[in-house]
């Protein structure tokens, strides 16, 4: 195995724990190894109307390989994730899956930084962890979605959610999560009138801190 794919690897194992998680913040939400695969879905739920749809992430595996191996134990509603390194040809996995049924939904830029390299940068707005329920009420207004409840606003909470203020408004927001002696993060957006001012940077940098 080269650095390359153990480096891809370890940031795969890092997204699906951080992300499951998260996921699990509504209804627990496993990831765990089939084979060379990793899938994640919902822990066993009482009614089958209820499972949410399951995703398996497949990295350096045949397409042929990878769904014989998803259509054992996966529900009826999954989705395959393929990890492709940047400098790698998309075409004929794309081609080899198609080929078995499966239809495009999406492609997502997957992104391994370390965090602790990037340079805070000067600062125009503060960064602020939510950890008041009057500032996670005020991210729920700007996401219309409720977002930490107040028994996870602690600093040993897992979950973080970081905040750009421009004086008390909401300018750009991240959310990050401890996964494997790591940091993932997601959701993290700039409002378009902030953009180009290293406010993304600055958001990124603090969950080194």
């Amino acid at each position: 195995m080269t650095t390359a794919t153990r480096d891809i690897e370890a940031a795969i194992e890092v997204f699906v724990h951080g992300f499951s998680t998260d996921k699990s913040r509504s209804f627990p939400y496993e990831a765990s190894r089939v084979g060379p695969l990793w899938l994640m879905r919902d822990a066993e739920r009482k009614i089958a109307r209820d499972y949410r749809g399951e995703e398996w992430i497949v990295h350096d595996v045949a397409a042929e390989e990878a769904d014989a191996i998803v259509r054992q134990p996966a529900r009826p509603s999954f989705a395959v994730s393929v990890v492709i390194a940047n400098d790698g040809p998309d075409e004929p996995t794309r081609t080899a899956y198609k080929a078995l049924g499966y239809r495009l939904l999406r492609t997502e830029g997957f992104f391994v930084q370390s965090l602790r390299q990037i340079p805070d940068p000067p600062v125009i707005v503060s960064i602020e962890r939510v950890r008041t329920a009057e500032r996670a009420a005020q991210l729920g207004k700007v996401i219309r979605r409720r977002t930490l409840p107040d028994d996870q606003l602690g600093d040993d909470a897992p979950f973080r959610q970081y905040v750009a203020l421009d004086g008390d408004a909401i300018v750009g927001r991240v959310r990050s999560i401890d996964a494997v002696g790591a940091t993932w993060c997601s959701a993290m957006f700039v409002e378009p009138s902030h953009r180009r001012r290293g406010i993304g940077q600055a958001l990124m940098a603090k969950n080194a801190a």
